[in-house]
């Protein structure tokens, strides 16, 4: 996010010098200066004045597509941890559902519950269940720095789509001269 409000303070600055300029050359701000630069400017100036305001739309634009990136990704990256969470509930569901039914098998074929193989079962199975979720947890946390990542890819990318439409836009206005 701070990346986000760094790329669009320094495009916002230019523009606003840029505009200052563009608003006194089309009559607002002193009366002499926007005279002057109107006239010695003519209808070249209207369309400068439109291409900067056009500017500053695609800046926002772009602006508003870095931050809408960013929080795309949080989101992406949050709904990844709760997938995890919810799988590693279902292996401790699935877990105590074979837990009861070796239970049920063990004391049906009359074997001593909590000794011998009845009990080596039982810790397998939570061994396994634990190794599951711990591959799910780790797995959620993967997919969600991903999409954090992807995200701030997207932030970075319009950045760059601002700093072009601003090198653009001051390479225009130093052609016109």
């Amino acid at each position: 996010m701070e990346l986000v409000t760094a790329l669009f303070a320094t495009a916002v600055a230019g523009v606003e010098t840029v505009g200052a300029g563009l608003l006194s050359s089309v009559g607002v701000g002193s009366a002499a200066t926007g005279t002057a630069a109107a006239s010695a400017a003519g209808s070249a100036s209207v369309w400068g004045a439109l291409e900067g305001t056009l500017t500053a739309g695609a800046l926002l634009s772009s602006a508003g597509q870095a931050v809408m990136s960013v929080q795309q990704g949080d989101i992406n990256a949050t709904q990844s941890e709760i997938q995890a969470k919810q799988q590693a509930l279902k292996i401790s569901q699935d877990y105590v559902r074979q837990v009861g039914a070796s239970r049920v098998a063990f004391a049906g074929s009359g074997v001593t519950l909590g000794s011998g193989s009845a009990a080596a079962v039982e810790t397998s199975l939570q061994s396994q269940a634990d190794f599951e979720k711990s591959l799910a947890a780790a797995t959620g946390g993967a997919n969600a720095a991903a999409a954090e990542l992807q995200g701030v890819s997207g932030a970075v990318a319009a950045g760059g789509g601002m700093f072009k439409t601003a090198g653009n836009y001051a390479i225009n206005v130093s052609k016109r001269g």
